[in-house]
């Protein structure tokens, strides 16, 4: 069996349907490189400052009440500490501001690269819609609590 390497074209060509954002975030000059995002799709390609990104995402997009998690996980500050903690994953949901609905679930995972000699440099974010699992799983335990009390009574 031969060892395939993929380049990040093939890859995303690949996993395009299962992935609404890609970044690739470099800790030292702090400087992120949108991939693909599904909230700035006309922003893929570009290189952008990443406190300059994040405060549009808050105040353009990040559904209210999930600011503090915004801040909490996707901060520089917190990507350096997860990076130098030694922890490699996260996987966390977030919600964004949705004319229509108020607001659209998103799971996000966030791994920590490391460069030649070991050292976190890099930080990928990868995050998917998960609005209708989400909502299955809300109507699911709703159902599940009206049925234990049916069976109670």
């Amino acid at each position: 069996m031969t060892n395939t390497t993929l380049n990040l074209e093939e890859l995303l060509c690949g996993v395009n349907e299962l992935v609404d954002t890609l970044w690739i975030v470099t800790l030292g000059n702090e400087k992120v490189e949108i991939v693909k995002d599904s909230m700035t799709p006309e922003r893929e390609g570009e290189c952008l400052d990443y406190t300059e990104l994040c405060q549009t995402y808050i105040q353009e997009y990040v559904y209210p009440a999930d600011l503090g998690k915004w801040e909490e996980i996707l901060s520089l500050n917190s990507l350096r500490q997860m990076a130098a903690s030694g922890v490699a994953n996260k996987k966390f949901d977030m919600r964004f501001c949705n004319d229509l609905l108020g607001f659209e679930w998103h799971e996000a995972f966030i791994r920590i690269l490391k460069d030649k000699s070991g050292i976190p440099d890099r930080v990928i974010l990868f995050s998917r819609y998960v609005n209708h699992c989400r909502k299955a799983q809300i109507v699911e335990a709703a159902v599940q609590a009206e049925y234990d009390y049916v069976v109670y009574i």
